[in-house]
């Protein structure tokens, strides 16, 4: 056997390409032998559904971490030494608690000094107010007074240059007159001109009187304006006509033989003037003493109505600003809780050191916990806020809890190529377990419609952008006929029928493809098949 195995050994050896064809005729003999032996047929069903009325609900799914819906480190802002500390983790603080304080120095005082300051402005002294009113009351005494004043003085000197025009009269009809013997020139024009001067201030003076005699009250303040203005007018025409007579006087003086009368002429021409000056001097200082009455007045008035309305808007609002700014200058020493919560931590800092400007004296968060999750750019795009969420938490088996997405990251984070979105949901309700930190996943709900025509994903057949069903025969193995129908959103289970069915209307749900198998006759052989004689495994073939 051993000699043989060698020979045949040698032999392959020696005839190498004729070995390996022979090999390869001998492998395709035995697979048809054996192909031969079993003859497959291929019998394909189909299984049959019915389009039913559901809900349809689609999610996106992710993964991520559980953390506090809020979460804060509690800082010092201002610097001093820490003169009050209470905070330990785990416990619970509310809003406005005090946890730390700094010794305020002079931050303390100088809030007390703007309060104290504000309280001036805006707080009404009944003194200052009981003398506000007594000042009004004496500056309408003092305008009372000004306008009787005025009406006296008004009378006076009308009477005064009644008497000053019949002086300058007399001048004109004496010393002054045109017809007296030896006049120069010169002296006779100076005189016509004193003497058409004094007709124009006589003349304002009498229609001065006529007008103030058709007054029926001359105590009426506007009654004494009106008559003082316009008394000041013919006094000042007085005044003009009686400084030129007295230039005149002088004149004839200078030239005069007798010295007597000349003398006696300046004397009365100077008296004259001195006593117009004085009434038109008068009558400028009453105007001036009603005018300073009515302000004054004015004023008080003006004083006592601010100290009734308040303080002034600009000086409130300075004095509020300032105040605020002390007060939370002073606030900047004291450590509050901004929210409620629990003390996670707390910093490494004890009653008596000395601490600087944003010093972490402990970390607060909030109970409520929310599941921040990553989602690829895809999936990001279906969800908003508001939409609802089923949490499960590797930690804790069994345990689900809905949730509401509260906040959509909208900068998404780029890795390997990949962008992700951050989004936070809020979860309804609370369970002690959950702790921060904790992996969590959760599946949104970014559609959901109820009462609609739907059929498994499998039923769903398309060619291009057409969509259509199949609708089984009367057998299973019958070819069932297409239908085109129109879909709407799916799930990975199911697809909504917007149109081309019923409910109720049987459709092809799956296709099964099964083989049907028989025994070959035992009298093919090598030699049929290498010559090619197949009628049985034909035959088998065509059942």
């Amino acid at each position: 056997m051993k000699r043989k195995l060698q020979s045949l050994g040698n032999y392959v050896k020696a005839h190498k390409f004729l070995s390996i064809i022979i090999l390869l005729v001998i492998i395709g003999i035995a697979y048809w032998i054996i192909k031969s032996v079993n003859t497959e047929g291929t019998v394909t069903t189909y299984v049959a559904g019915k389009v039913r009325r559901g809900e349809i609900t689609t999610t996106v799914s992710g993964t991520g971490q559980v953390s506090a819906l809020s979460q804060v480190d509690l800082k010092t802002k201002a610097a001093g030494d820490l003169i009050y500390l209470n905070a330990k983790v785990g416990q619970e603080v509310f809003v406005g608690s005090l946890i730390a304080r700094l010794d305020s120095g002079d931050a303390s005082y100088e809030a007390e000094s703007a309060r104290i300051a504000y309280d001036d402005l805006i707080t009404i002294d009944p003194d200052d107010l009981r003398k506000a009113e007594n000042d009004v009351v004496e500056a309408e005494k003092a305008v009372s007074s000004a306008y009787i004043d005025a009406g006296v003085a008004i009378i006076k000197s009308s009477t005064d240059l009644g008497e000053n025009l019949e002086s300058i009269y007399g001048l004109l009809g004496d010393y002054l007159s045109t017809s007296k013997y030896g006049l120069s020139q010169t002296a006779k024009e100076m005189i016509r001109e004193v003497n058409n001067k004094y007709v124009l201030a006589n003349k304002a003076h009498r229609e001065y009187v006529k007008v103030s005699l058709a007054y029926p009250d001359k105590n009426d303040r506007d009654t004494i304006e009106s008559l003082s203005l316009s008394l000041q007018k013919v006094s000042l025409l007085v005044l003009d006509t009686t400084k030129l007579t007295k230039e005149t006087v002088v004149y004839l003086r200078e030239r005069e033989d007798e010295v007597a009368v000349a003398a006696e002429a300046y004397s009365t021409v100077n008296a004259l003037a001195v006593s117009v000056s004085e009434t038109v001097s008068s009558l400028s200082a009453n105007d001036k003493n009603i005018n300073s009455a009515n302000q004054a007045l004015s004023d008080a008035k003006i004083t006592l109505a601010d100290l009734k309305d308040g303080p002034d808007s600009l000086d409130l609002r300075n004095q509020e600003l300032s105040l605020k700014q002390k007060n939370d200058a002073l606030a900047d020493y004291s450590v509050t809780v901004p929210f409620a919560g629990v003390i996670a931590s707390v910093g490494d800092v004890v009653v008596g050191d000395t601490v600087s400007n944003g010093t972490t004296v402990a970390t607060l968060i909030t109970k409520q916990k929310q599941a921040e999750i990553s989602l690829n750019e895809i999936d990001a795009a279906k969800v908003k806020v508001g939409q609802k969420a089923e949490l499960t938490f590797d930690a804790i088996d069994g345990l689900d809890i809905a949730g509401t997405v509260s906040e959509v990251n909208l900068i998404g984070t780029v890795s390997q190529g990949v962008v992700s979105y951050t989004v936070k949901i809020g979860l309804d309700s609370q369970d002690e377990r959950i702790k921060s930190g904790m992996s969590v996943s959760a599946a949104i709900v970014t559609e959901s419609k109820s009462n609609v025509l739907m059929v498994p994903n499998a039923a769903i057949k398309n060619r291009g952008d057409n969509y259509y069903v199949e609708i089984p025969g009367q057998l299973a193995t019958d070819v069932p006929t297409q239908k085109t129908v129109t879909i709407g959103v799916s799930n990975d289970t199911f697809t909504e029928i917007l149109s081309g069915v019923d409910e109720g209307e049987a459709i092809v749900v799956k296709t099964n493809t099964g083989t049907a198998t028989a025994s070959a006759p035992k009298t093919a052989s090598v030699s049929s098949i290498l010559s090619g004689n197949r009628t049985g495994g034909a035959n088998r073939m065509a059942r």
